[in-house]
């Protein structure tokens, strides 16, 4: 009965959503039609296309840009200053949903240029909030805080209370990324009781924003029903808006808090409702989504559902990394079939020419000449024929072979997963522990390998080969392969001896010792042996570190300064290191491509400083919850740039 329930709710839910769907295009369509029939009043057309492009943005907002082209070029002919700046400001707005922050902020300091040069405080206001936006989503917290306060002292001064409630909302927030709690609950109040005193669509939508960190802070607290009754309240109203994203939103957050409860039944049941309005709005799944549904179905060991799920998410994964490709070969079809058409308008240039004379000449001429003129098209096309016919030849095997090697690459990375231990295995000896595991390419340079001895020793390695890609995966494999045979296989217990007898399998299987061989491949490691009930942790490094926090302090214990391989100098023993931890002490194996990479406003790395005093700072947090802050700082502060080198980060809670 339960299931005939479920099954009916689903249903019902489905055809909401198509009806919700429709409701969203006829609108778009009512607007868009109101904007090009140009006997409306302006200020009811320019009103029109804005609301347009606004619900559009989240559909395709690629294709945006187009629209704003309108509103601009019609303001900028009628001497509308606010929708000339209001043009800025949605290319900023647009700019930040596909990722180039950098353009977002030049069109926003465009638009407050403009709104100050006539004095609109008001809009003015509202472009300064989105760059404190910006600031704060790139680590610039504190700046951003002065221009919302900023923003309130003004909303105040002239009376504009939408202002004020924008920013008591933006204020909470930043306290709330502060984790500064008490001090954002109390913006978020104030902000929720102007909302509902100016109840119109859009306040309503900041309240639910409102409601949605309420319940973030009340699951960080562990005030399971107190969040739980803010995520309803998100529900209700997103229900009320028909806001498909804001549902999609409010459902994943409830999904985590159940998933944070060991309730894997409740949280799949709402992360399979945040998936069917993602795919009403845009037409797919989101990532993040597909890998929680992927956790819950192995949490109730539905296998056959998990494998489904992650083949969902790979195809995802890979789709977005081969966009790039795609577009190269879509540019290159265009390129030539550009050229194409240039040879064919020049053809017909000439052709005219010789029509002319052949006018001016006598009837033998005229006769004679167009005879030459059909020839010239007749080979021309031939020609443009052949080489049309041998383009396409070429790009049908430029597909062909990216697909093999597409192919064979995804082999290799089954092949690697298969290799590399199992998150379940990892979970089972490591309950309280997560790994950030983020390849440059599909297959990885850097691998993560744990084992749990007979006598209750755990060992974990995170090394980093030469190179990423297929070189660096072959040399994951062997450096897999010989840590089972060192450890597993002949029970080698000292780290640093593990290390040596590593490093000399490592050169006697590349030939590195060999005369003319100048091969340095090898890879840096961190290794280390944990007794959980001794509380004690014996540690290796070539070149890489172990990062310690306890009550607050961190410590970073250095490797040696030597590669597992041929070193350029003399090669000396490993060392190995004892550390005494007590529990709820967290440790950190890491290789560099985190701290490595570049982002931010300013396209510099990311640092190893950085990189510790957040380590510190997520420290207390669940592993969960480590895990999504690391995560998604890593892609804030990448933001499109391309990703240099492989990540992997290993924490570990002392139990």
């Amino acid at each position: 009965m339960k299931k005939l329930i479920l099954l009916f709710s689903l249903l019902v839910g489905f055809s909401t959503v198509k009806l919700n769907a429709q409701e969203i295009q006829k609108k778009m369509d009512s607007l868009i039609d109101f904007w090009h029939n140009k006997s409306n009043p302006d200020t009811a057309r320019f009103t029109a296309i804005n609301d347009f492009i606004w619900s559009y943005r989240n559909i395709n907002a690629d294709s945006c840009f187009y629209f704003i082209d309108l509103m601009f070029n019609e303001a900028s002919l009628k001497n509308n200053q606010k929708y000339t700046a209001r043009s800025w400001s949605l290319r900023g707005t647009l700019s930040r949903v596909i990722g180039n922050e950098k353009k977002a902020l030049i069109y926003y300091k465009k638009a407050s240029e403009i709104y100050n040069s006539y004095n609109d405080i008001d809009g003015e206001a509202t472009s300064n909030n989105n760059i404190a936006l910006l600031y704060r989503t790139n680590g610039m917290g504190n700046e951003a805080l002065k221009m919302f306060l900023e923003n309130k002292k003004t909303a105040i001064k002239i009376g504009d209370r939408g202002l004020l409630e924008v920013s008591l909302l933006n204020i909470g927030q930043t306290f709330f990324e502060n984790n500064n709690y008490d001090s954002a609950l109390t913006y978020f109040k104030k902000s929720i009781d102007l909302c509902n005193e100016l109840k119109k669509e859009k306040y309503v939508k900041h309240k639910f924003w409102a409601f949605l960190f309420q319940g973030h802070i009340y699951r960080n607290q562990s005030k399971m029903e107190l969040a739980i009754d803010k995520y309803n309240n998100c529900i209700k109203l997103a229900m009320s808006l028909n806001d498909l994203d804001g549902l999609s939103s409010a459902y994943s957050s409830v999904g985590y808090l159940f998933f944070l409860k060991d309730n894997y039944q409740k949280a799949l049941l709402n992360y399979l409702n945040a998936e069917k309005y993602q795919k009403a709005l845009s037409g797919h799944t989101k990532q993040g989504t597909l890998y929680m549904i992927y956790k819950n179905y192995i949490a109730l060991k539905k296998d056959k559902l998990a494998l489904l799920t992650i083949d969902k998410y790979l195809k995802v994964r890979d789709s977005t990394e081969s966009l790039k490709s795609n577009n190269e070969l879509i540019k290159l079809k265009l390129d030539k079939e550009f050229n194409l058409l240039k040879e064919i308008d020049s053809i017909k240039y000439l052709n005219e020419i010789n029509l002319n004379q052949a006018e001016v000449a006598s009837e033998k001429q005229r006769r004679n000449g167009l005879i030459i003129i059909i020839l010239l098209v007749l080979i021309s096309l031939v020609f443009l024929y052949r080489q049309f016919t041998q383009t396409r030849k070429q790009k049908v095997l430029i597909e062909s072979k990216q697909k093999e090697i597409k192919d064979s690459i995804s082999y290799a990375k089954k092949i690697q997963d298969a290799i590399m231990t199992s998150t379940v295995y990892i979970e089972d000896v490591l309950p309280k522990s997560f790994i950030f595991f983020q390849p440059k390419d599909v297959v990885s340079g850097d691998f993560y390998w744990v084992y749990k001895s007979s006598k209750s020793d755990i060992y974990i390695a995170v090394a980093d080969c030469t190179g990423h890609g297929v070189p660096g995966a072959f040399m994951s494999m062997i450096g897999n392969s010989l840590l089972n045979e060192i450890i597993v296989e002949k029970k080698i217990e000292n780290t640093a001896e593990i290390l040596d007898l590593l490093r000399e399998q490592i050169i006697k299987s590349l030939h590195q010792g060999e005369e003319n061989v100048e091969s340095k491949d090898g890879m840096d490691m961190s290794l280390c042996k944990i007794n959980m009930v001794d509380k004690k942790i014996e540690f290796s490094g070539a070149y890489n570190s172990l990062i310690h926090v306890s009550n607050g302090e961190l410590t970073t214990i250095k490797g040696d300064n030597q590669p597992v391989s041929l070193h350029y100098a003399e090669s000396k023993p490993f060392t190995k290191k004892i550390i005494k931890v007590e529990k709820g002490d967290m440790i950190y194996l890491y290789s560099d491509g985190y701290q490595d990479q570049f982002g931010g406003f300013k396209d510099k790395k990311f640092m190893s400083l950085k990189f510790k005093n957040l380590l510190k700072k997520i420290s207390n947090n669940t592993s969960h919850e480590q895990y999504s802050i690391l995560q998604k700082e890593f892609y804030l502060w990448k933001g499109s740039r391309e990703q240099i080198d492989d990540v992997c980060v290993m924490g570990i809670r002392i139990v």
